[in-house]
């Protein structure tokens, strides 16, 4: 591989924050999820449909199923540095091969890697899925099934969960009262990253047709009291609602963001950015 792939920290202009990104030439192409050993040590010799039915197997499918589904990506690698796991999605069917683990010397893991990431060049994308992945403790609307073309693969495969998101029009950025949603991947059009801090990022999207600043947590890297805070900070808003627009940033939305694996907070834009008032 040539020096135009970047493998780094750089997290994408999207809720959600894996471990590890690769771009090549400023484009995302590939995400990585690492895991500590012990997160996937009840695997054994399971297959991953089979550790699926596990509420641990399914956290650990969802959230790079999640990475992948938000950021439209069709690869993305799975691993605890031992054992490595490399994953195709097809809009809405992820595909995982068998536990590659570090000794292997056909394919040596290195060479795997590069050869996964040469494939993520040639066709980086896949559509992000028009559902809602179900939110965390609701495991009943997706399924885990073996292929019955290979034995070393898997696939997922999402049923439609309906969503309220599109029956709130653009009138409600004149309201005060604004109720919690739960948001698919497509009701976001991510432009940016305006900002980082504890919490998470704040990016840059449209949201049903106006440009907002999303505020995002990924809710599986944060600690619990970091959502705490963002459901009091929607509350405060709230308790301010005759100053919204006018002093404060006015409250757009809220809720839960792909299925569970963000909590995001959308706010008017205000003020100039410092960078125009050179």
């Amino acid at each position: 591989m040539g020096s135009e792939y970047k493998f780094s920290r750089r997290p994408p202009n999207t809720p959600g924050v894996p471990d590890f990104t690769c771009h090549l030439v400023g484009s995302l192409i590939l995400v990585i999820e690492a895991k500590r050993k012990h997160v996937l040590e009840d695997m054994g010799e399971q297959t991953f449909p089979e550790f699926y039915n596990t509420s641990k197997g399914k956290d650990v499918i969802q959230q790079i199923y999640n990475y992948m589904g938000g950021n439209e990506l069709r690869y993305g690698i799975l691993t605890t540095y031992d054992n490595h796991w490399f994953l195709c999605r097809e809009h809405t069917k992820l595909w995982i091969s068998k536990t590659l683990p570090l000794q292997s010397e056909s394919p040596p893991v290195l060479k795997a890697y590069a050869y996964l990431t040469r494939q993520a060049k040639e066709n980086p994308n896949s559509p992000k899925p028009q559902v809602l992945v179900p939110a965390q403790g609701d495991n009943n609307s997706r399924t885990l099934r073996s292929n019955s073309k290979s034995s070393s693969s898997s696939s997922l495969t999402n049923q439609a969960s309906s969503t309220s998101a599109n029956q709130q029009s653009s009138s409600a950025f004149g309201a005060s009262n604004v109720d919690q949603e739960k948001f698919s991947f497509a009701d976001f059009k991510f432009k940016s990253i305006l900002g980082e801090g504890r919490s998470g990022k704040t990016l840059l999207c449209e949201f049903r047709g106006e440009m907002i600043a999303l505020k995002s947590v990924d809710l599986s890297k944060a600690p619990s009291y970091v959502l705490e805070e963002m459901q009091k900070e929607v509350d405060m808003y709230k308790d301010l609602a005759d100053i919204q627009g006018k002093y404060i940033p006015k409250l757009v939305c809220y809720g839960y963001y792909g299925g569970g694996m963000s909590f995001v907070i959308g706010l008017t834009i205000v003020g100039t950015m410092l960078s125009d008032q050179k």
